[in-house]
């Protein structure tokens, strides 16, 4: 009996919790479609929770110190759909910033993300931050907060052509899946604009 209401209680406190926000997304339409786009997509920024963080009855964990990158490879992968970007192969960015000392302290700005990508041949680079890569767990019931944002520059001007973030809360699911639904979803809102 007991377990019946406590699994009764966590379906009820599924369905209490709030649709997923739609993403915040900004296109220059006329300048993402207006050429064919060679694009350097860099880790995102993020800086990993340590230990575990309480709050009432919910306990999070960081999901992992990578995310900026696993993130980042999502991106790059939804991005490579569109038919007008094409995706510098991740090999040749990470040889460039190691040879280049350039991710020393973890955190590349827009101004050395835009000299990178002319390092590269690209005509645009992906920047952006990662705010959330958790995993929780609260009255048994377990998910992830995933949230993060991103630009997309122009090497030669230095305009954004386009810029997005989205977040998700979900439950019974592990912080990667949830990203990966958030990139495939913030792609597709982009490609709609």
């Amino acid at each position: 009996m007991r377990y019946l209401i406590l699994l009764l209680s966590i379906f009820s406190l599924t369905g209490c919790l709030p649709e997923p926000l739609k993403p915040t997304v900004s296109v220059d339409k006329e300048m993402l479609l207006a050429r064919d786009w060679n694009l350097a997509v860099l880790d995102l920024n993020y800086t990993a929770i340590e230990g575990k963080l309480s709050s009432g009855l919910t306990t999070s964990i960081s999901a992992g110190p990578d995310a900026g990158q696993v993130i980042a490879s999502l991106i790059a992968s939804e991005l490579s759909s569109l038919s007008n970007i094409k995706v510098v192969e991740r090999g040749r960015i990470d040889h460039l910033i190691d040879e280049q000392q350039l991710q020393m302290t973890g955190i590349i700005d827009s101004e050395s993300a835009v000299e990178i990508g002319k390092m590269l041949g690209a005509d645009a680079v992906l920047v952006g931050n990662v705010t959330d890569y958790l995993s929780w767990s609260s009255l048994g019931l377990t998910g992830s907060t995933v949230s993060f944002s991103m630009r997309m520059i122009d090497i030669k001007s230095g305009q954004v052509v386009t810029s997005g973030s989205i977040s998700r809360v979900e439950n019974f699911t592990v912080a990667f899946q949830n990203a990966q639904k958030l990139a495939k979803r913030l792609i597709a809102e982009i490609g709609q604009q």
